[in-house]
């Protein structure tokens, strides 16, 4: 087939593209970002292959980088359509206008890594059936920069399965369509092209059944998060033009790709658009809600589309005073599709009788050991069936035609994941004393650096979509409160969150509620938990070239306003490390902590009495640039001996004795210590500044020689 108006790296010329191996780029307007997409594909470790430019007319500097990178290389093909014809429509030309046996599109705006095309191409010659590798995704902001990593999907099953149920076991799990963009054995695309909204979903399910999919477990596909949104929707880019989604389109192409599939037999077509159409009416209400239209598929039972759209979970532990009208308030809503999971945490009151009082086969009761709030709803995580998860705490209420409410806003933005809507907090002793609160939408924002100063988010009435738990794990048992707010600090990474315009929960406020603690123990946990799991860019993106001192400085802000002075010493601490030294800070910060700063280090001293050693050495731990440490001394009795050490900071305590000094040696009074690791220090040495920062940055990486560093004489 002929090519007309191709531009190679060289000119105009007219050519066929018929290669083992072909990659597409169809783009528009990627100016900021196709060079890094071209350069990836130029730096591949696989040589032989084919690419395709098709720029849907670009408005930008797109096609002058495209001409400039491909310049010289006779493997990259440039054409320009004379109007943007859609996203739908330039796929289906790229894949028209080439020939091969492998076959992928990669967007303007991605990459893959040097090593993808070889293995991938490994895996699809070692097993003529798979249809399609893929790898692990890695996220990058605009900026170029990593803000998280996704496993790609899990679309690889354990079993072997026919083609009806592996199109909709992929169905079922797909989440993101990331593997869209990587190799494909292309005689399985056998699809024709819509454009319509959500097509990726249907073509990937249309793939899945000719042949099993593969995964590399490796970060070779670089996908770019638009953390700030786009100005065009996905319709717009699917189309080309400026329209809703119109979904009954999307049902009557999986219809067309179930029953002209080659690997799918006659008799399972039926039973396959059926689950497929159920599904697709849990999502996206495109049947309005009247089962009646759907006579043939509220015939059928016993499958596995009978699961509800949402799990309502709701932890218990002692709450006999208020289960009863937690439970009604959900039973009541007049929305059928939904699961409500009781978790009993092992109360000792008549909560599990209550609960077992109700006779509804939409309850189903969980027993476990008490082992805290987390434990609870991680137990009605692992049981909950439902596509969201809804959380209402069993001495709250949940609004009524909250799960319509909810069900509606799902399907109006499909994109999010996570859906919240205000509350109603009310006094236990006096129902008639409220308060609302008035959430702001984060729909489209990065939510992280907001999070890390305090929690943005409600939980009760919260509906969170349950594949980000399979994702990011469980709740983490060691909260014994905000395990709610730790968790979003981790979904954050990745997940959409979207503000439900109403009121969904009556949250109840009484003694007995955690959140009626003044500690902020926990709190402070969260904040070193997030310093911890992303760069100082993704907490401070406003500060220019933040780097982690500053971003100590930053935490220990937050942690002084929770009054949290231990774990903001060392922070305060950390700062020092990268160089933003305040010690008349940090000596204020450990002197607030009292008794509660656990220091990582305890420097020991054994002095055998020597003043100018002692003195000298004393003088090296003060100069020290990590602070996180006290010191003790152990030395035989002398007055002059005692001011010495007292003069320095932070000697916490000198300990005199009348015993010889092996003697001592045999019986360090070590439960006086404080520190949670003990670093020997010989008073007839000298340590260079750096020498306890080694040592701490040695055991945080897993070192088990860190003792061994060197000291100078």
């Amino acid at each position: 087939m002929k090519i007309d108006r191709l531009v190679t790296g060289k000119s105009f010329i007219p050519m066929e593209i018929n290669h083992p191996l072909v990659i597409c780029l169809p783009i528009y307007n990627e100016g900021p970002y196709i060079e890094d997409t071209l350069l990836s594909v130029k730096n591949q470790t696989c040589r032989d292959f084919r690419v395709l430019i098709a720029d849907n007319a670009s408005t930008d500097d797109t096609e002058s980088i495209c001409r400039r990178v491909i310049a010289g290389d006779d493997r990259f093909h440039y054409v320009r359509h004379d109007s943007n014809i859609g996203a739908a429509a330039n796929f289906k030309y790229c894949f028209e206008h080439t020939e091969s046996e492998f076959f992928m599109w990669l967007g303007g705006h991605d990459q893959i890594s040097p090593n993808f095309l070889q293995e991938a191409l490994a895996r699809m010659r070692a097993d003529s059936t798979i249809s399609l590798v893929y790898g692990r995704t890695r996220w990058i902001d605009e900026e170029g920069k990593v803000v998280g990593e996704y496993n790609g999907g899990d679309y690889v099953f354990d079993a072997p399965m026919t083609a009806a149920n592996r199109y909709f076991g992929l169905l079922k799990r797909l989440d993101r369509c990331e593997a869209v963009n990587q190799l494909i054995r292309r005689k399985y695309i056998d699809l024709a092209f819509r454009p319509i909204f959500s097509g990726d979903v249907v073509f990937l399910c249309h793939l899945a059944a000719h042949g099993p999919f593969s995964r590399i477990e490796k970060a070779h596909y670089i996908r770019r998060e638009f953390l700030r949104g786009r100005s065009s929707t996905a319709m717009e880019r699917v189309t080309g033009k400026a329209e809703a989604p119109r979904y009954h389109e999307m049902a009557a192409y999986f219809v067309e790709s179930i029953c002209g599939h080659a690997a799918i037999p006659g008799g399972a077509r039926n039973g396959l658009i059926q689950d497929v159409l159920l599904w697709m009416d849990r999502k996206y209400s495109i049947f309005s809600g009247n089962q009646q239209n759907l006579p043939a598929l509220v015939a059928r039972q016993g499958k596995s589309w009978d699961a509800p759209f949402f799990s309502v979970v709701m932890p218990v532990y002692n709450r006999e005073a208020y289960l009863e009208e937690a439970m009604r308030s959900v039973l009541s809503q007049g929305f059928d599709d939904f699961e409500l999971i009781i978790s009993d945490d092992g109360s000792t009151d008549k909560s599990l009788q209550i609960a077992e009082s109700f006779d509804d086969p939409r309850i189903r009761i969980l027993r476990g050991h008490h082992g805290g709030g987390a434990s609870a709803r991680n137990r009605g995580l692992a049981a909950a069936r439902g596509e969201f998860i809804v959380w209402i705490d069993s001495d709250d209420i949940q609004e009524s035609g909250a799960l319509a409410t909810l069900r509606k806003a799902i399907h109006d933005t499909p994109d999010a994941d996570v859906f919240y809507g205000d509350l109603i907090a009310f006094d236990d002793g006096d129902p008639a004393k409220t308060a609302r609160t008035n959430y702001p939408d984060y729909f489209n924002q990065d939510i992280v650096p907001g999070l890390f100063r305090g929690n943005m988010l409600p939980n009760p009435g919260t509906a969170v979509r349950k594949a980000l738990y399979d994702q990011y794990g469980d709740y983490d048992v060691s909260f014994r409160r905000c395990h709610d707010y730790q968790i979003w600090t981790r979904l954050a990474e990745t997940a959409r969150f979207k503000k439900v315009d109403a009121f969904l929960c009556r949250w109840r406020q009484h003694g007995g509620s955690l959140s009626s603690t003044t500690s902020k123990f926990f709190e402070g946990r969260v904040v070193m938990d997030m310093f911890d799991r992303y760069p100082a860019s993704r907490l401070f993106p406003d500060i220019p070239d933040c780097s982690t001192g500053i971003a100590a400085l930053k935490a220990v802000e937050v942690l002084e306003s929770l009054q949290e002075f231990g774990p903001a010493a060392r922070m305060m601490c950390r700062a020092g490390i990268n160089g933003l030294q305040d010690v008349a800070r940090l000596k204020e910060l450990m002197s607030k902590a009292g008794s509660s700063f656990v220091p990582s280090l305890t420097c020991l001293i054994i002095s055998k009495g020597n003043i100018e050693n002692l003195s000298r050495v004393l003088s090296d731990l003060e100069k020290q640039v990590f602070h996180d440490f006290n010191v003790y001394v152990i030395a035989p009795y002398d007055a002059r001996m005692e001011e010495e050490a007292l003069r320095v900071w932070p000697v916490v305590e000198t300990i005199f004795h009348t015993g010889p000094d092996a003697a001592l040696q045999q019986d360090v009074p070590v439960g006086l210590l404080s520190g949670a690791l003990i670093v020997w220090i010989d008073e007839s040495q000298r340590y260079p500044e750096d020498y306890l920062k080694n040592i701490y940055t040695d055991l945080e990486a897993g070192s088990r020689h860190a003792a061994h560093i060197g000291y100078v004489q």
